[in-house]
């Protein structure tokens, strides 16, 4: 998604921009938290902040959210039946506008899996929100699944998720599984998305599993159900975690009272008081016997904390680096983050110097960083005399230790630098590409990354030519060769070249987060109010 604030495309559910620091207000309204099952994890975290919070901020950083992408068009062709507006009223055409199913409809979606969700009988509300009810057509027109709901989703694995309003539901709605016959499979208090064929159902306070069948793999039965990672999900029952797997077999019976996710095949867990790891089949593979652990393990290492020091354990519990360290972060291409020296500030903060061991426990880079974050792809954020820089796995200098800001990594062989509130861009060798003279920087896209200078909007290459001038008071990366510009308060789109494609008519605005991009051929745009779809041509599927 895009951020609202500086206009840079951030990750989906991101809550604050990783570019601009702007919080993200975020529009989709949840009934629960997928986080509840962590509560545990957290209260361990603030217990471990002195000795071990740095690392876990830097991990949680590094795990590629910003990656930067540079891959060449994906040029989608519109689908045969392209949403069509007449009026008020939507209905199908093809690509020649030729009309296919007539424009009856108050809204319409896509078809998926031969069918779409239609809305009747709809009414805009005060606030500008279209009401009314969805069924579904088949791709003759057919109302195949009556119009009865006042939400639905579309089709996915024979299975789609609608919704009815009503006051006696526990949160305003109930919710309920049909298959392409419009048959109910499963009703309950609410049903989450679904991810890797399955989706969490509640009921009654408690969640189970489904399948895109309609099938119930798990009973309603569990305060919680983490999402799944290597197979597997934790589950909560009062205040015990275990685990369950894909098929809904309980696994790891709820014993634990922290566990974390699977990685490399095991999972860290606490009880008692202690930590230790456990595979996937429930053996405790290190003993509980640990005042703290590193939440997973790492090429075939993991952190345990053991008389106040860190040192690291194998996957069968033998000590084969000694606890000798005051922090101790992952293992990464073969070399792991550590601090000596470690000493509390007046904020009761641990501070002390970074370094680098190998999987024997030899220092191969020397602690003298304030901070040093695991390697990724050969290279690592480091930071000196508070500026920052990377260096490789030889711990030569790859990114001079001067600007105020880098990124977690460099992804696709580029980051972004801060310099003076100005921003460039530095490749893997320590090139600049671009100096820090921008106001901003987008991430490539399509092999073209959008800044801003001086206020406006223009283009430069992965060598950092400005292939478009800056010009335009705002744009958005490019999709499918094209990218939405701003001329005069109007959106229209340019291609790779600079040239206005599409003349700039469209309203929209970063703030309401609406301005186009293309997506299977078609943009959906907004004009005189009213929205519509355009092609890469221009050619506009509506009429007034």
């Amino acid at each position: 998604m895009i951020c609202p604030n500086c206009g840079k495309e951030i990750p989906d559910e991101s809550k604050i921009c990783s570019f601009c620091g702007g919080k993200i207000t975020s529009t989709k309204k949840r009934k629960y938290s997928n986080l509840k099952i962590i509560l545990p994890i957290v209260i361990v975290v603030v217990l471990l902040f002195s000795s071990f919070a740095v690392y876990q901020v830097i991990k949680t950083h590094g795990d590629g959210n910003n990656e930067q992408e540079i891959t060449t068009p994906n040029i989608q062709e519109p689908p045969a039946l392209i949403p069509y507006r007449k009026g008020d009223k939507w209905g199908y055409c093809d690509s020649s506008k030729k009309i296919l199913i007539q424009p009856a409809y108050d809204e319409v979606g896509f078809f998926s899996e031969g069918l779409a969700k239609v809305i009747v009988g709809g009414k805009f509300k005060v606030n500008g929100a279209l009401i009314g009810k969805w069924g579904y057509i088949d791709e003759k027109g057919n109302m195949v699944i009556k119009p009865v709901y006042d939400g639905a989703d579309d089709f996915h694995g024979s299975v789609a998720r609608v919704w009815v309003h009503s006051d006696k539901a526990k949160y305003g709605s109930r919710y309920s599984l049909i298959d392409k016959n419009g048959n109910i499979l499963i009703e309950a208090d609410d049903i989450d998305e679904f991810r890797d064929g399955l989706a969490r159902v509640y009921v009654n306070d408690r969640f189970g599993l489904v399948d895109t069948n309609g099938n119930l793999l798990l009973k309603p039965s569990y305060d919680e159900i983490s999402d799944f990672s290597e197979g597997f999900a934790r589950i909560r029952q009062g205040a015990k975690l275990g685990f369950v797997d894909a098929k809904g077999n309980v696994v790891v019976e709820p014993l634990y009272d922290v566990a974390a996710d699977f990685h490399e095949g095991f999972v860290m867990v606490r009880l008692n008081g202690k930590c230790g790891f456990i595979d996937k089949n429930g053996n405790i593979v290190v003993p509980l016997i640990y005042g703290y652990a590193t939440f997973e393990f790492s090429e075939r290492l993991a952190a345990v904390w053991a008389d106040r020091k860190w040192g690291y354990v194998d996957t069968r519990g033998n000590m084969v680096i000694p606890a000798i360290y005051d922090q101790a972060g992952d293992f990464s291409g073969g070399l792991a983050n550590i601090m000596v020296e470690g000493k509390f500030d007046a904020k009761g903060a641990l501070i002390g110097k970074w370094g680098y061991i190998d999987e024997k426990g030899n220092m191969m880079i020397k602690t003298i960083y304030d901070e040093a974050w695991y390697f990724y792809k050969g290279l690592a954020k480091i930071k000196l005399n508070d500026k920052w820089g990377y260096i490789d796995n030889k711990g030569n200098v790859i990114v001079p230790a001067i600007y105020d800001e880098v990124e977690e990594h460099l992804v696709y062989g580029f980051t972004h630098v801060k310099l003076k509130d100005k921003y460039g861009l530095v490749d893997a060798k320590g090139n600049i590409i671009a100096p820090p003279i921008y106001d901003g920087i987008g991430y490539f896209s399509e092999g073209l990354a959008y800044v801003v200078l001086n206020g406006k909007c223009g283009f430069i290459d992965t060598k950092g030519n400005m292939v478009v001038g800056a010009i335009y008071e705002s744009a958005r990366d490019f999709r499918e060769g094209l990218a939405a510009v701003c001329i005069n308060g109007k959106y229209g789109f340019i291609d790779k070249n600079g040239d206005l494609v599409i003349p700039a008519i469209y309203d929209g605005s970063f703030e309401d987060i609406d301005v186009p991009f293309f997506n299977n051929g078609l943009a959906l745009v907004r004009l005189n109010g009213k929205w519509g779809y355009i092609d890469k041509n221009g050619t506009q599927y509506w009429e007034d």
